[in-house]
């Protein structure tokens, strides 16, 4: 009895371990931690992209029309308000007049957080035509936490905690953090988005990047 209940003990213990592990990857997230370095927004919100998904694919069917390779399914962010979190508003007016990469993430989330420091250097070093700013999807209601991790990666550039309009429906429709998405300077979409954390976050978004430049017909970096 006694061999049986030191077993039990154990296997207890071992479960809190690997729980806690993973709360600590992705706190707050059903599905913690995944190979591909990313985080589940919600499962609300999961739930939700794939009710869209499938009225998409009915549509699509209807329509006897297939979306182009390369394109991104997210919804285009021509018209929103969002807030800063210096206090600022950002608006599709002030996109750079070539791309703009928005990196979407949550302070829940260890792999947006991780390549943060990368990502920093990079929207710091770039030319007026191309902008990097990050959106933080529990910004507004973890300011403090938000500012800390900003601050600490080294981020000049605008990172936005409340948003309206289109850039919220766009929000809605995430399934993963970090996502990362490229816009023009009407706010139309770029390319496919960017799911889960980079191993080198410099050279793989300046890869990115280019990519999307050339495929509308802009000078890479």
């Amino acid at each position: 009895m006694l061999f049986l209940k030191r077993i039990k003990f154990v296997s207890l213990v071992l479960i809190i371990i690997l729980t806690a592990s993973t709360l600590t990857a992705c706190k707050d997230n059903s599905e913690g931690e995944d190979p591909l370095g990313r985080c589940v927004v919600s499962r609300r919100a999961e739930e939700s992209t794939k009710k869209q998904q499938k009225k998409e694919k009915k549509q699509d069917k209807e329509e006897d029309s297939q979306s182009s390779a390369g394109e991104s399914s997210l919804p285009d962010i021509n018209q929103f308000t969002a807030e800063t979190l210096d206090g600022g508003t950002f608006t599709e007016k002030d996109l750079a007049d070539d791309l703009t990469m928005i990196n979407v993430w949550q302070t829940t989330c260890a792999p947006c957080i991780e390549e943060m420091p990368g990502l920093a250097e990079l929207a710091n070093s770039l030319p007026d035509r191309v902008k990097i700013i990050t959106w933080c999807l529990d910004g507004h209601s973890e300011p403090e936490t938000t500012a800390d991790i900003v601050g600490e990666s080294g981020f000049k550039t605008p990172t936005l905690i409340k948003a309206d309009g289109d850039l919220l429906t766009l929000g809605r429709a995430l399934m993963y953090t970090p996502t990362t998405i490229l816009v023009d300077s009407e706010g139309n979409l770029v390319g496919e988005e960017l799911i889960g954390a980079q191993k080198d976050p410099k050279a793989d978004y300046t890869a990115y990047i280019n990519q999307g430049l050339k495929s509308i017909g802009k000078e890479p970096l």
